[in-house]
């Protein structure tokens, strides 16, 4: 079941309480970028900052990006250190002035900072359970640019994002620069649509149903599947392939030999085991075994 959202709280706000928190001078620039994410670095923030210099050299000097600062920051060495490494490539690259850390906020204010921004980025590769605050944005009316992975890849509706791939900082651009341009937020007809979809009464009322319509069923007892030469392998939901390259979304730094690349290929849409070992010889039981254990492969065996 998708997760549902408070439009009662999220939904477009006028800016009163936040000023207490970020000045309104800051506020008031043109473009207002937001990146409300953790600090880590597969939160993308690197990439939040290639994108900002390529648009600031394109002309988009009225701008501000906002980056929050993790509670915990003053009194955790390492976020100290991750905080001071992404301000140095800030200022190596000129863009001080583009750039805004302001403290972590309450959930309260997050509908007013959302309002406030001309666009929401979330370009981490790290896989979200769901990943929030890119719902929550949407139902301010700001519009969004995601990385195409996890939910955001499976859930998340394409006329509600622009999706990239992290790594194409041309096309991000691209369809950032669109959106500043255009003013875009979404119309009444799109956020009627998108709310009926993530309403949080609709999540409620499918676990109630679940809930009150669950039978109780017997144990579940693991039972490890046997690999025999008529088990059926399939590729892993989370090995996805992106321009013609194989991706881990758990693990983007994560590289694919040859024959595992070739053993993609061939399997498709699934194939058993006696006829993905006729088909790629010399590849042999122990290797699909060793590729089942480094999650890339999924075996399914008829019960």
């Amino acid at each position: 079941m998708h997760n549902g959202f408070d439009f009662n709280l999220f939904k477009n706000s006028k800016l009163n309480k936040l000023y207490r928190s970020i000045p309104k001078k800051v506020l008031t620039h043109e473009c207002v970028i937001l990146h409300p994410h953790r600090p880590e670095p597969s939160k993308g923030l690197d990439i939040t900052i290639n994108v900002v210099e390529r648009l600031v050299d394109q002309g988009f000097k009225d701008l501000i990006t906002l980056v929050p600062l993790w509670i915990e920051t003053d009194n955790n060495k390492d976020l100290q250190t991750y905080y001071l490494s992404m301000r140095k490539i800030i200022h190596d690259k000129g863009l001080d002035e583009y750039f805004y850390f302001h403290p972590w906020l309450d959930r309260n204010l997050m509908p007013e900072y959302f309002s406030a921004g001309s666009v929401m980025f979330s370009f981490g590769s790290y896989v979200e359970t769901f990943g929030n605050a890119v719902y929550e944005a949407i139902g301010c009316g700001t519009p969004v640019v995601v990385a195409n992975r996890g939910p955001h890849r499976t859930t998340l509706p394409g006329q509600f994002a622009d999706k990239v791939e992290p790594h194409d900082i041309q096309n991000i651009v691209s369809k950032v620069i669109c959106i500043l341009k255009e003013h875009r937020h979404f119309s009444n007809k799109q956020l009627s649509e998108y709310k009926n979809q993530f309403s949080i009464q609709r999540m409620v009322d499918d676990y109630t149903d679940k809930i009150l319509h669950a039978e109780v069923a017997s144990p579940m007892k693991y039972i490890p599947e046997a690999i025999s030469s008529d088990t059926v392998l399939t590729l892993a939901p989370w090995i996805i392939t992106v321009d013609g390259a194989l991706i881990n979304e758990f693990n983007v730094e994560e590289k694919f030999n040859q024959s595992f690349t070739e053993m993609v290929t061939a399997i498709e849409g699934g194939m058993t085991v006696n006829k993905v070992l006729a088909r790629l010889q010399p590849l042999s039981m122990e290797i699909i075994q060793s590729y089942i254990r480094n999650g890339w492969i999924v075996p399914h065996n008829s019960r």
